[in-house]
């Protein structure tokens, strides 16, 4: 009798108490299109021979930048010479995370070679660069890396912080000794950002459950450091797996991707995108988007009650989010897009990483933008990149699961997946023409010329001029915005210069007939123009 009089009064206090659940973040049509990826031949023993598609706004390519050598490829980021590296997280055998540089010396849009710079780690996800030195955050530590004779590999590991881990059990033990982990912990990866604006460090630490009260307070938060690690301190509280960080690049603000609770169907709780502010409250494991409670009827939930008035205040304080997404799509990594390159409308939008989607009610495995204001107001969805992932009407496999993204100088947008297909891919931004001052003279002209003869067969040449010493690129695109050939890649000083183009692309292979675009890039922006290739 107890029971049953227990769980009506529970009913009654969802009922009257619960807030309002908001309903999901408006979207916007991009127009995708489908678009072969272009994969060089040295991966195809990997891949296979079959052709991979993505779907992507029109004018938009792909190419797989990197595949041989990686296992379970994370989060990424560029060092200061421009070379990206990744978190290889799956390396087979125990502590054998790896971070590896993936240099493109020349240029062509595919990595040279995989590199190990840092090895031994328990599970590496996320690494960041600052002032010259490497940041790591694996599963129980947040480190800083040291190249001391810059021979390319990071010999010096500075502890800077120890992180909730309940695997503690593994510090010290000896090779071999498979003793379990005390507690589960299905959230064993950590994400870190620089502030470099307030000289900090936030690292997400995900919850040990599905939904439960934690033990440690510093699981499902953000922490902040210092730069050398100390004045440590909780950030933001209430967030389950904070699996994706991003400083928005007008407001400095911290934004954050969460992964909701399990077990509540596959529509609830969506997924979200909050602003995460000093000591913000984000509502796990008591409410979700909209001050909206849990269903604490379901059995594995009802360990968390009774709500104390302690609780329910809190639960009061949740800022809204800034986005609402489809439940059960795991949101991964965001960044914020500030490459020269894309479309004026992708300007400081977001785009944010789906990594899952087997138990959801809408296509999954994807990366969408999310356009906002600076604040984060008048939001709206766009699917940026599908195709990765199965659609419950064909029955299609996925291919690959997403994680992370990175941006280089140039604009181009970076894509981790770290399933079935272990690799990263590159997104180019379609070409567009731009104004060129072709009829200047002037010694200090910055100018593209008309490529001559046009149409042409057999060559063709390109002069350009600049008004000083540059790094400069000069690089063909087909009408798909899909590059070609490369034909300039280095530091110039000011003066005249002429390439020649022989109408082959970079595997020495005569293209087609059609329209060619040719893009120069230099410190002083970007000029483009078109040219006709007859046989």
């Amino acid at each position: 009798m107890p029971t049953i009089i227990y769980i009506a009064l529970l009913a009654v206090y969802i009922i009257t108490t619960t807030g309002t659940a908001q309903e999901l973040t408006p979207t916007v049509d991009l127009n995708l299109q489908p678009v072969t990826i272009e994969i060089p031949q040295r991966f195809r023993a990997q891949l296979g021979d079959e052709d991979l598609t993505l779907n992507l706004p029109p004018g938009f390519s792909a190419r797989v930048f990197a595949a041989d050598g990686l296992f379970g490829p994370r989060f990424m980021a560029f060092d200061d010479e421009g070379v990206l590296h990744v978190a290889n997280m799956r390396v087979p055998g125990e502590n054998k995370g790896q971070i590896v540089a993936l240099p493109d010396r020349d240029q062509d849009g595919v990595a040279d070679e995989r590199v190990v710079v840092a090895n031994g780690f328990r599970r590496i996800h996320s690494l960041a660069f600052y002032k010259g030195d490497l940041y790591a955050a694996d599963n129980h530590q947040l480190v800083r890396l040291i190249d001391e004779n810059n021979d390319g590999f990071y010999e010096r590991r500075d502890l800077l912080a120890v992180l909730p881990s309940s695997d503690n059990v593994y510090q010290g033990r000896e090779p071999g000794d498979e003793t379990p982990a005390p507690v589960e912990d299905i959230h064993p990866t950590r994400t870190l950002a620089f502030d470099e604006v307030n000289q900090r460090i936030y690292v997400s630490v995900g919850s040990t459950c599905d939904l439960c009260r934690e033990l440690d307070p510093e699981r499902a938060t953000v922490l902040a450091f210092d730069l050398d690690g100390a004045n440590r301190r909780i950030y933001a509280s209430g967030l389950r797996n904070a699996a994706g960080l991003a400083l928005h690049p007008q407001t400095n603000e911290l934004w954050v991707t969460v992964n909701g609770h399990d077990r509540q169907g596959n529509t609830l709780p969506p997924e979200t995108v909050y602003i995460a502010r000093n000591g913000s409250f984000h509502g796990w494991p008591f409410a979700y988007a909209g001050r909206t409670l849990v269903d604490f009827n379901i059995p594995a939930y009802k360990a968390v009650l009774p709500l104390t008035d302690a609780d329910r205040a809190l639960v009061r304080t949740m800022p809204d989010p800034i986005a609402v997404a489809p439940a059960r799509l795991a949101p991964m990594a965001i960044h914020f897009n500030t490459g020269r390159t894309f479309p004026a409308r992708y300007r400081d939008a977001a785009f944010v990483v789906f990594r899952a989607g087997h138990n959801a009610a809408v296509p999954g495995w994807k990366v969408v933008t999310l356009f906002s204001e600076p604040d984060g107001s008048n939001a709206r969805l766009a699917d940026f990149l599908t195709g990765l992932g199965s659609i419950p009407e064909t029955g299609r496999s996925v291919w690959g699961t997403p994680v992370g993204l990175a941006q280089d100088t140039a604009g181009h947008l970076y894509l981790s997946t770290d399933f079935v297909h272990h690799t990263i891919l590159r997104i180019e931004a379609p070409v567009v023409e731009t104004a060129v001052s072709a009829s200047a003279t002037g010694p200090e002209a910055y100018a593209l010329a008309q490529n001559k003869p046009n149409p042409f067969n057999a060559q063709t040449q390109i002069a350009y001029r600049l008004p000083g010493a540059t790094r400069t690129t000069l690089t063909l695109y087909n009408a798909q915005g899909q590059s070609v050939r490369q034909l300039k890649n280095s530091f110039e000083s000011a003066g005249a210069y002429t390439a020649i183009w022989d109408g082959k692309n970079n595997r020495g292979q005569r293209v087609a007939s059609g329209l060619y675009f040719y893009r120069l890039q230099t410190d002083y922006g970007i000029l483009t123009r078109r040219l006709i290739l007859l046989k």
